[in-house]
């Protein structure tokens, strides 16, 4: 076998068993999968979680949005409870968007799932499997960072 095609199994195996920690993640403290919620509402409220404060129409470029179809999503939210639209303080003729204190609850709680999750899982293996998994991930942040610098657009926006 060349390397290669031994990279891209290997490549492949990584693959399955990140996409069986998914399906395992979804199984312990599935509750989100009751949210009422659009992907497309999920992706702002943690966008706002990152950037704070937005404009309707930078919430549109982050998200890739027409400002009209950022503006729906935005009374979606607000709807909900999750957002809510003010003043900026520095432009009264702008508006910002910012989350609510339920907004923020909803992101703690998904966050504190995921972790409580990674936190049981990586607790179960030993010191040798620990500090082989610290250089995997390590080497694929180095990975991340050189696609990211060359990506372009698309990765900024996140």
């Amino acid at each position: 076998m060349t390397e290669a095609s031994n990279n891209t199994s290997l490549v492949g195996q990584c693959r399955e068993v990140i996409d069986r920690l998914a399906e395992l993640s979804r199984s312990h403290g599935g509750w989100w999968l009751s949210l009422d919620m659009s992907m497309r509402q999920v992706k702002a409220v943690f966008v706002l979680t990152i950037h704070g404060p937005l404009s309707v129409g930078a919430l549109g470029r982050r998200l890739d949005l027409a400002e009209p179809t950022a503006s729906l999503l935005v009374e979606e939210l607000v709807t909900k409870g999750l957002a809510a639209r003010e003043t900026d303080p520095l432009d009264r003729r702008r508006t910002l968007v910012r989350l609510t204190s339920e907004g923020t609850t909803l992101v703690d709680r998904l966050q504190q799932t995921r972790d409580e999750n990674l936190i049981r899982w990586l607790g179960q293996l030993g010191e040798g499997d620990l500090e082989a998994l610290l250089r995997g991930l390590e080497a694929i942040l180095r990975a991340a960072q050189g696609c990211t610098e060359t990506a372009g657009p698309l990765m900024a926006n996140l």
